[in-house]
C-alpha cells in the first residue's frame, strides 16, 4: 500500500502593485509595470526593487547601468508618497545616492531584499559594492582625478510602517590600511 502525500509550498511572488494599509510596509524585486509609479523623473524597471508603506514609496535602482547622471545602482531613483488609485505619480527625483569623497560612489554588487516587511513591520533592502568613480566628473574635466582608496560600502534601506521617512545608512569600510580621504 503506497500513500501519496503532496505538500504545497507558495513561493508566490508579493504584490508590490497594491496599495498597503496602515502598519504594513512591504520591499521586493519588481517584476511587473503595475508595481511601478510615474511622475517626470520615474525610471524605475523591472529588476529595481521597490519598498513602501501606505504613505510613501521609493525605488532602488537594481545592479544595471542608468541613463542620469548617476550611472551605477543602488541608489534611490524613484520616490512619491503614497497615492490613491487611479491618481499618477509625481516622482521627480533624478537619482540620489552617498558620494565618500570626491566623486566617489558605490558600485553595487549586490542589491538584496533583508526584510520583506510582511511580518515585521519594517522593509529593508541592503546594498554593498566597492567604491567607483563618478563618470560623470572624470568625464566632463577629462581627467583621472578620483584616486582609488579600496574602500568597501554597505547602505542599508529601511522603512517602517506608518512612517513617511526612510531610513538610509551607509557603512564605509576601508580594505587598505592607510586611507585618508
Amino acid at each position: 500500500m503506497f500513500i501519496l502525500l503532496f505538500i504545497s509550498c507558495s513561493n508566490d511572488p508579493l504584490d508590490l502593485s497594491s496599495p498597503l494599509n496602515g502598519g504594513e510596509a512591504l520591499a521586493g524585486v519588481i517584476d511587473s509595470d503595475s508595481a511601478l509609479f510615474g511622475g517626470i523623473s520615474a525610471e524605475g524597471s523591472h529588476g529595481d526593487l521597490k519598498i513602501y508603506n501606505d504613505r510613501a514609496r521609493f525605488i532602488i535602482q537594481g545592479v544595471r547601468d542608468s541613463g542620469y547622471y548617476i550611472t551605477q545602482g543602488g541608489g534611490v531613483i524613484d520616490a512619491d508618497i503614497a497615492r490613491i488609485e487611479g491618481q499618477p505619480g509625481r516622482d521627480m527625483v533624478d537619482e540620489w545616492g552617498g558620494m565618500f569623497g570626491l566623486g566617489r560612489l558605490m558600485e553595487p554588487e549586490v542589491v538584496e531584499v533583508i526584510d520583506d516587511g510582511s511580518e515585521s513591520g519594517v522593509a529593508h533592502i541592503h546594498t554593498r559594492g566597492p567604491e567607483a568613480v563618478m563618470t560623470l566628473l572624470t568625464g566632463a574635466i577629462e581627467a583621472d582625478i578620483v584616486p582609488d582608496f579600496g574602500l568597501y560600502l554597505e547602505t542599508d534601506y529601511k522603512l517602517a510602517a506608518d512612517s513617511y521617512f526612510l531610513q538610509v545608512t551607509t557603512t564605509i569600510t576601508a580594505t587598505i590600511e592607510d586611507v585618508l580621504i
